[in-house]
């Protein structure tokens, strides 16, 4: 007779504790004492760790510490770490909550560093509402959870420029970028659009943000060209008018050079460019005047030069596409004549 003997194999699961975890279950089974003790020993380890530069390093023992055993004191020394970090939220946060707690021995006594820490952060952090609807959206800043509409609070950002995103379902999502200020509240209303439902017709369905502002151009092509051709023009009048006024300013400065320097040259008066001075009493003033005049002349001509050729560009722009091959060049251009007391201009149609 055989006998056959049937051996089950029992297979228990395995579990994979991270450090998170295996602080959670210590901080359960372990007396209020013994936490407290590891937590100041690590507390002390994030300290030394910070002497040496490591405030990463010395931040996760911080927050082992809180896991352990939450006090003030812990908090305090996070939001240290994560300032020397640039972590500003996390900063002020953790720093704020502790400071938060007054009548902890721990904070009486650091008070003042606590603040002077805060005063710090805070300008590297503003305050940020969203407004808007549907109520439920789920409001996210950089990518983190922020709650949903309506805010319940405002909530800290670090300064400079968030991604705000707003999602709900049955919503066109939107995201914007929202510059934060230090120290200020920066308010931002953000208003989602229905999705239009499958086979609506194009009547139903939302317009884009675009189409509600009422910005774009007309909708008859023709009428926005004749009215945008209209636009240049009158600006191509203003830049005739800006020429001829910077071509008169040159003419003034040429007069007042030419007059200085008949006064220069006039025997009576003993000027020599090559004196010391200048020569007699008034000599070097009328020198430096003529000189000015003579650079405003010349800027003035150059100014003018711009001025008529913006207004020939926005002459032949305004002309319609068929007649833009047979248009003339317009144009009008000024400088000083080869003896430089007078100016000569040409206009080109």
């Amino acid at each position: 007779m055989r006998w056959s003997v049937r051996v089950k194999a029992f297979f228990f699961p395995r579990f994979v504790l991270s450090a998170a975890g295996v602080l959670a279950i210590t901080a359960l089974v372990l007396p209020a004492s013994a936490r407290a003790d590891q937590a100041d020993e690590l507390i002390r380890k994030g300290i030394d760790l910070r002497r040496e530069g490591r405030d990463l390093d010395a931040l996760e023992s911080f927050q082992k510490a809180h896991v352990l055993a939450p006090t003030p004191r812990v908090l305090a020394q996070m939001g240290f770490a994560e300032q020397a970090l640039g972590r500003w939220t996390d900063a002020y946060e953790h720093v704020d909550a502790a400071l938060h707690v007054p009548a902890d021995a721990w904070i009486v006594k650091n008070h003042s560093v606590l603040e002077s820490s805060l005063t710090t952060i805070r300008k590297h952090v503003g305050e940020l509402e969203i407004l808007g609807e549907p109520a439920g959206a789920e409001i996210r800043v950089d990518g983190r959870p922020q709650g949903t509409l309506p805010m319940t609070r405002r909530i800290h950002a670090t300064a400079g420029t968030a991604s705000v995103e707003v999602r709900a379902a049955g919503f066109l999502t939107i995201t914007r970028t929202v510059l934060i200020t230090p120290d200020e509240l920066t308010r931002e209303t953000i208003m989602l659009q229905p999705v239009a439902p499958m086979g609506a017709s194009p009547a139903e369905a939302p317009r884009a943000p675009e189409a509600l502002s009422g910005g774009g151009e007309s909708g008859h092509p023709q009428e926005a060209s004749s009215a945008s051709a209209t636009n240049r023009r009158r600006l191509a009048w203003v830049g005739v008018a800006g020429a001829g006024l910077f071509a008169a300013g040159g003419v003034a400065a040429l007069l007042v050079r030419e007059s200085k320097a008949q006064w220069f040259v006039d025997a009576s008066h003993g000027c020599d460019e090559n004196a010391p001075n200048r020569g007699g009493a008034g000599c070097n003033d009328a020198y430096q005047s003529g000189q000015t005049a003579i650079k405003l002349a010349i800027g003035s001509f150059v100014g003018a030069g711009l001025f008529a050729a913006g207004a020939a560009v926005l002459f032949l722009t305004s002309q319609p596409a068929s007649n833009a091959a047979s248009s003339s060049t317009v144009g009008l251009a000024c400088a000083p004549t080869a003896g430089g007391y007078g100016v000569a201009c040409a206009a080109r149609f």
